[in-house]
Order: C-alpha cells, then structure tokens, then sequence
C-alpha cells in the first residue's frame, strides 16, 4: 500500500537499516543517510504531484514495514513521462518470501495510472543478483518483451520500459 506521512518513520528506520546492511545495493550511503529526518523523505510520497507517477509503496508483515519501493518522476516538461524505480528494500528476514516481487507488481501497477508516464527506468546494481531476477520478472528481461505493455531493454543493468500498450 502507498505509504502516508505517519510511515515516514517506519521507512526511514527500514532504510537506515538496508543502507548499512547492504551498502553496495543502494546509491544512497548509510552514513550520509542517517543524518536525514523521516521528514526528508516526504516528496518521495507524492502527496503534492496530482497526476501520479511519484509514490512511495510498503510491503507490511504483522506490525512493521518489511520492504518499501519509491517511484521518481521529474517535474521538467521533456523528461516528466519518465518514472524513476529507486529506493527497493526488503528486510533480511523475509527475503525470498516474494515481498520484493509484490513491492514490483504493485509499483508497475500503480505507474500505469499516472497520467503521462510512459516509461521506467530502473538501475540495478551489478552486486544485487535477486534484484535482477525480480526485475526481470517483471517484464525487463534482456531476450524477450513481456505481457506487451513493458518493452525494450537500454543496457544489461539499466532498462527502460514502456508501461503503456503500443
């Protein structure tokens, strides 16, 4: 579900978390991370960007935040059709319980109803092996075009996807 201002707590706790546990994953670094406030975060929440496409989503287990995943979106005219997937996280614990894939399916999903985004892009770090399989998953394999509504593949590491039917 999107995450409001009351997670922004939660989401930063679970960040602080990932960037020192995993410090090559991330483009953030742990240390410059904890000097941020849970505030800091809150454009990322997309409160103020009516026309979608800027969000962050949680993936819940029992009481707290097992994993999180953030969509960007520019503001300038030229670039606002593009999303930016950045910020995926999903606690040790429950890694390989398919809560990355989810966090995926329901990023993609909410992108779709964006107004005028056309394309994701979505970096995935050479060191981050069950990213690329979720990634992949999820329509940017490198050999083929999935589901028809994703498409065309830039570089290995980095892929741009269409996310509306040509």
């Amino acid at each position: 579900r999107r995450l409001v201002p009351a997670h922004l707590a939660s989401d930063k706790a679970l960040r602080d978390t990932m960037l020192a546990a995993h410090p090559s994953a991330f483009s953030s670094d742990a240390v410059e991370g904890l000097s941020r406030s849970p505030e800091s975060y809150r454009a990322r929440l997309g409160l103020e960007r009516p026309e979608g496409g800027e969000f962050t989503l949680g993936a819940w287990s029992g009481s707290g935040l097992a994993g999180a995943i953030s969509c960007e979106r520019d503001q300038r005219v030229k670039v606002r059709h593009i999303g930016h997937l950045i910020g995926m996280m999903v606690r040790d614990e429950v890694q390989g319980r398919g809560v990355g894939r989810l966090l995926l399916d329901a990023c993609l999903a909410e992108e779709r109803h964006a107004a005028g985004l056309l394309d994701r892009v979505v970096g995935v770090p050479d060191r981050e092996p069950r990213k690329e399989r979720d990634e992949c998953r999820s329509g940017g394999n490198v050999e083929e075009q999935r589901r028809g509504a994703v498409g065309e593949c830039l570089r290995a590491r980095l892929r741009r996807l269409r996310l509306c039917d040509e």
